[in-house]
């Protein structure tokens, strides 16, 4: 997965990606995301009139994100670039789950306190005020699926993008669940509790048995998002993409679209005010390569290993790394936001038990269920706040500049008085006009 994503990464750079797609024989349809421009969303015109305008197969409607997907053949994409209904093209493109396949609790994890990621971060040390109910912290799973017969989980609904069905958002590889029994896991007194135990967890199945997906089907996962965000106080993505970062939305200073994928982010979270907690990636190098990671709207999460379940550096190592140190797998740099336990994490499968994985998949839904916590216990704070909070309230250490998220420190954290965390300057981030910022 490392290889095809840097090559991946290193085609989008050079920007070959678009034109090799419109380069398609002219009666061959390849797939595409198109975003209406404002003029159209205010005539009210929709994906279908432009479909059926271009006599073009349309694949999957986004409306509240004003974008859907659909195969052109290469005259369609010359005529849709020119069409002033259209304010951006983009080949749809692959995405992939961010776990290192660690799927077994072998000698390496023998030694692990099951509960010490929860204990890193001092989840251990935090009740619930009286009168909110775990079940009122509700976060979107945009995943393999969550199994409904985990009987440590609380699966309260969901969509299968793949199938855009509304009933058989299981688990299809387990990914998913054990995301979710991190963020949401109650304690069955025989297996690990999640940050928030009994969380209402939303099912929102985007990638397939192999832990691939498309673009397209996490925008619909995206739209899914959008359609309930009085429901949803954070979305967990476990997973990576590759697109060209220019830091502005997607936007140009022109207003032209140039990443559809990043103006859906921003929707999500700057107009939505709902966080987006994603992982930072698993190739050991810098996060800006990387995407949804390198957004500065959303909350990019690196992994840290933790043998003890408390600070020091003195439990037993791991084939990622000593003990409190970054996973060497984790990627670092200014775009990533903050650490989490991510080695050898103990939690739920969809056949009802319990195994350890690793990665930034693991790491990220700890950020996530303590995002969704200070979410509903401070239900004024902006995307950007709670960032700001997190950043603020973490544990320093020797993985980073960033620091370890710390639960009771962050609750305990007013938004309204939290200093804006330095702006990120990503040496790989492109600028408002779409040129590499160097």
């Amino acid at each position: 997965m490392r290889v095809v994503l840097a090559l991946l990464v290193t085609v989008i750079l050079l920007g070959t990606a678009p034109a090799a797609a419109s380069e398609a024989p002219p009666s061959e349809r390849t797939g595409y995301i198109v975003s209406l421009s404002s003029a159209a969303i205010d005539a009210g015109i929709d994906s279908g009139e432009i479909a059926e305008r271009y006599d073009a197969p349309l694949v999957d409607n986004f409306p509240a994100l004003h974008q859907f997907s659909v195969l052109l053949t290469a005259d369609d994409v010359r005529a849709l670039r020119a069409d002033t209904d259209v304010a951006a093209l983009m080949p749809d493109g692959p995405a992939f789950l961010a776990d290192v396949e660690d799927t077994s609790a072998g000698t390496d994890a023998s030694n692990v306190d099951p509960r010490s990621g929860i204990d890193r971060i001092h989840a251990d040390q935090v009740t619930l005020p009286a009168g909110l109910d775990p079940a009122d912290v509700n976060v979107a799973v945009l995943d393999t699926g969550v199994s409904s017969k985990q009987p440590a989980l609380n699966v309260v609904g969901g969509y299968n993008c793949l199938d855009n069905d509304q009933s058989s958002f299981g688990d299809v590889k387990g990914h998913g669940s054990h995301v979710a029994g991190i963020i949401g896991a109650r304690d069955l007194g025989r297996g690990p509790r999640g940050v928030v135990p009994g969380a209402s967890i939303w099912s929102i199945r985007v990638f397939d048995s192999t832990g691939q997906s498309t673009l397209s089907k996490v925008l619909c996962g995206l739209n899914w998002v959008a359609e309930h965000a009085d429901t949803i106080q954070a979305v967990n993505f476990s997973a990576v993409f590759a697109q060209v970062n220019n830091g502005a939305c997607g936007v140009t200073t022109s207003g032209n679209v140039i990443d559809p994928m990043h103006q859906a982010i921003c929707r999500i979270v700057d107009d939505l005010g709902i966080p987006f907690v994603t992982a930072g990636g698993n190739f050991g190098s810098m996060a800006s390569y990387v995407t949804p990671a390198a957004y500065t709207e959303t909350i990019a999460v690196g992994a840290i290993v933790d043998t003890d379940g408390i600070p020091g550096g003195l439990g037993g190592g791991s084939k990622y790394g000593a003990d409190d140190t970054r996973a060497s797998f984790s990627n670092y740099g200014p775009t990533i936001s903050i650490f989490a336990p991510g080695v050898n994490i103990l939690s739920t499968t969809q056949f009802g038990g319990y195994i350890t994985m690793s990665g930034t998949s693991m790491a990220t839904p700890f950020v996530t269920g303590a995002v969704a916590l200070y979410r509903l216990e401070h239900p004024e704070a902006t995307p950007a706040q709670i960032k700001n909070a997190l950043i603020a309230s973490g544990d320093p250490g020797n993985w980073s500049t960033q620091p370890l998220l710390d639960l009771p420190r962050l609750l305990a954290t007013d938004p309204s008085v939290v200093p804006n965390a330095a702006p990120v300057r990503d040496p790989l981030a492109f600028g408002r006009d779409g040129l590499p910022v160097r």
